[in-house]
């Protein structure tokens, strides 16, 4: 099996979006910051204790935690030996950024406007990287990872996996730091900082 090639066009695009998505995510966050202050709406003010900023937390807390014990348990040939949330998912790692966004677009105040902008998000930069990271892989790998992807779910979770990727799991700190995953820390005072920032600046408007 090959991965199966496309077109030049989509292919740049693809590419693009692959080395750029950590900015092109941004894009996104700080479009949905310009479209909450520009029409004045009440963001959810997360330093405040109650139900709303609890649930955004829960989300944002969740994907920083998923992105760290991804990168604990991160191997190359994690299809072959899935361990720890490579038994939930087969993208872990997208799975937690996408989740980190979800929360601080919704604590925007905007809700029907932050999800489209987080379902643009996942369409035009997550879902073609990873369809092209597939594609690679069943190449590469053209017995282990078909194998793997019929087993383990794309990005939404498997519960039924739960036991067996705690069971599993093989992290440690340092090996999180060794695979870059300890920077996800840094989004939860980003998404404060932000949160924050949107709150005081549509009070002093």
């Amino acid at each position: 099996m090959t991965a199966r090639k496309m077109p030049r066009s989509a292919s740049r695009y693809t590419d693009f979006v692959q080395r750029r998505r950590d900015e092109l995510c941004s894009v996104f966050w700080l479009a949905g910051f310009a479209v909450s202050l520009a029409v004045g709406s009440q963001a959810i003010d997360l330093a405040r204790t109650g139900w709303s900023p609890g649930g955004i937390w829960i989300l944002v807390l969740a994907g920083v935690g998923l992105r760290v014990w991804a990168a604990s348990n991160l191997d190359k040939n994690r299809f072959a030996r899935p361990s720890g949330p490579y038994l939930l998912m087969r993208h872990p790692l997208y799975a937690g950024t996408l989740t980190v966004s979800l929360g601080f677009l919704l604590s925007l105040g905007i809700p029907a406007t932050g999800l489209l902008l987080w379902a643009a998000m996942a369409g035009a930069v997550f879902l073609p990287v990873i369809r092209k990271e597939e594609r690679e892989l069943a190449g590469w790998f053209p017995v282990d990872y078909p194998a793997y992807a019929r087993r383990v779910p794309r990005i939404l979770p498997d519960p039924k996996n739960l036991a067996a990727a705690m069971k599993t799991s093989r992290s440690s700190l340092a090996r999180s730091r060794r695979n870059f995953g300890l920077r996800a820390l840094w989004l939860i005072p980003v998404v404060l900082g932000l949160n924050q920032l949107l709150g005081w600046l549509t009070h002093h408007r």
